[in-house]
């Protein structure tokens, strides 16, 4: 069908739908271009407690920041599969290679530069080793150190003690209860005990507010990852 618009000046209506047609012929206002909507980045998780200690780092004001810089909006979603499996799903699957892959501090990244680009560190402490420690693990042995040497730090312990925050408060009940923190699980199980606490309390932004190196390294490298994954689904 060839559709003449304008008899002013008669010219062809290419790629009208037949709605366009009709309005067009009833003189009816076009509507108002529609935004493009923005391209999804999803940000894969090992597990909910990755999730929320994304969460906790890149609040919503911060992901709509990124996702204004770059043109994307991100949509962060768990998986359930272990760090170093959920590093390798892009050498199986091409679709792993479009999303952006978050992994505690403990996993290891191995692949070619170009293959784990979309990949990111959440951030954490590192062992006497230099091996990084998980979010769990980070939390709980930054908290055993305020407890076991509250006089080097004196000032994180004045912010605590405005909340209402002791070395025994921490201690009875954050640090007490058996956990085997050195063990995945153990230390899996005490954030899943203390969890409400630990969201409560804010404690992990406690721990980012006074490590901000850690964190701003881990922000950069998101936005890094982000970008990568951008360009691919473009």
């Amino acid at each position: 069908m060839i559709y003449l618009m304008d008899t002013a000046v008669p010219r062809h209506a290419n790629g009208f739908s037949l709605m366009q047609i009709l309005d067009d012929m009833n003189l009816k206002m076009p509507e108002a271009p529609k935004k493009p909507k923005p391209l999804e980045v999803k940000v894969y998780f090992e597990d909910d407690e990755a999730a929320f200690i994304f969460n906790r780092l890149v609040p919503p004001k911060k992901k709509n920041a990124i996702g204004k810089k770059l043109g994307v909006k991100l949509s962060p979603m768990p998986l359930g599969v272990g760090c170093n499996s959920l590093v390798g799903l892009s050498k199986h699957d091409k679709y792993f290679e479009k999303v952006v892959i978050a992994v505690d501090a403990d996993a290891s990244i191995t692949g070619a530069a170009k293959q784990v680009a979309n990949v990111v560190k959440l951030p954490g402490a590192t062992n006497d080793a230099g091996k990084g420690l998980s979010p769990e693990r980070t939390l709980y042995y930054y908290l055993q150190e305020l407890v076991d040497n509250p006089g080097d730090h004196a000032e994180e312990w004045d912010e605590l003690l405005k909340r209402g925050l002791s070395t025994n408060q921490v201690q009875a009940n954050l640090l007490d209860g058996g956990f085997n923190i050195a063990k995945r699980e153990g230390a899996k199980s005490w954030w899943q005990a203390r969890q409400q606490s630990i969201k409560d309390q804010k404690l992990f932004e406690f721990w980012a507010s006074w490590h901000p190196d850690e964190v701003n390294a881990f922000l950069d490298g998101l936005e890094k990852a982000v970008e990568v994954v951008a360009k691919r689904l473009g």
